[in-house]
Order: C-alpha cells, then sequence, then structure tokens
C-alpha cells in the first residue's frame, strides 16, 4: 500500500489533502486506482462505484441522501454549500453532482454557473423545494436536464442517479419541470 500511495504522488502528479495516516485518505487511494504490469494507471474500483456529490445547505437532506446513495454502493461526498463544493471539485471530479438551487451564500445557480467555466458539462441534478422556474429557465440555459422535487421519493432519486450514471436517459417523469 505504502508503494502504491507513492508512486501515485510522484508518477500521477496526485497532491494529497490530507495526510497519509488518515485511513479515509488510504482507502481512497487504494480504492480509486493502482498499477498495472506496464506502470500505468488502472481502475481498481468496482464498475458499479462511482463518486457523486451532494451540495446541500440543509444537513438532514445531505444525511438522508448520503445514506440512500452510499447503501447502493457509491461512493458519496458531500458539502454544505457552493464554496465547499467547488473546494472539492478543485481536488476530486466525481460523475455526478446533486446540486441544491436555494442556498445562503453562494447560491445553487452561482454553483452550477462556476461549475460549468471549471468543469464543463458535468452532469448535475438540481434540487429544489420551491420550483421558481425563472431559476429553472436558467439552469436550463447551463445544460441541466434533471430536476429533484423536494420532498422526492429516495426509490426515484435512486433510479435517476443509476440511469445517469449508466448513460440512459430516459426518466422523463423526472426530467421536465417546467
Amino acid at each position: 500500500m505504502k508503494i502504491i500511495l507513492q508512486k501515485l504522488d510522484r508518477q500521477a502528479g496526485f497532491t494529497p489533502l490530507m495526510s497519509k495516516t488518515n485511513k479515509t485518505y488510504k482507502l481512497h487511494l487504494f480504492i480509486g486506482g493502482g498499477c498495472n504490469e506496464t506502470g500505468g494507471y488502472r481502475n481498481i474500483m468496482a464498475e458499479n462505484t462511482v463518486d457523486i456529490l451532494i451540495v446541500d445547505d440543509q444537513l438532514g437532506v445531505r444525511r438522508l441522501l448520503f445514506e440512500a446513495l452510499a447503501d447502493e454502493g457509491y461512493l458519496v461526498k458531500m458539502a454544505g454549500g457552493g464554496v465547499e463544493a467547488l473546494n472539492i471539485l478543485s481536488h476530486t471530479l466525481p460523475s455526478l453532482v446533486l446540486l441544491d438551487i436555494k442556498m445562503p451564500g453562494m447560491t445553487g445557480f452561482e454553483t452550477l454557473q462556476e461549475i460549468r467555466k471549471r468543469y464543463g458539462q458535468l452532469p448535475v441534478v438540481m434540487m429544489t423545494a420551491y420550483g421558481d422556474m425563472d431559476i429553472i429557465a436558467e439552469t436550463k440555459k447551463l445544460g441541466v436536464e434533471h430536476y429533484l422535487i423536494k420532498p422526492f421519493d429516495l426509490n426515484e432519486v435512486r433510479l435517476l442517479v443509476k440511469d445517469l450514471l449508466n448513460g440512459n436517459d430516459n426518466l422523463n417523469y423526472m426530467k421536465d419541470i417546467g
């Protein structure tokens, strides 16, 4: 394990966020990749395990989604706001972001704008309890196609996430809200 960590640091240009004594950091590196016989790197993460970033100012919502998605085998990270989300994104790029529209400080829309500037068309699902059609129209212009209306059904969330990460875009019942 130590050799893999050192090789990732030197040859893959990986800059650690945490000390190497932190077990979470070691586990993340071990799951995230390893060396193959030719010295290159291969993904040793299970095919059905992906990275999802949940961004919501409400701790209860974050925990609920975290537990529901982690129970499905996904590697999930959480952020309590836009600034924290952008910090996480600067170090790890998830396969999907679940982003609340209404948050204090940096709003979900402002966070989405920054995500588009920095990371292009990273898949984002917007979450809202308000259904603000003006904001929704603006997020559509930035490439958002899927919305979760709070309170949401966890089974629908699981299905949406699974289908989006598998490249299936046939969830019309959750796609358009306006």
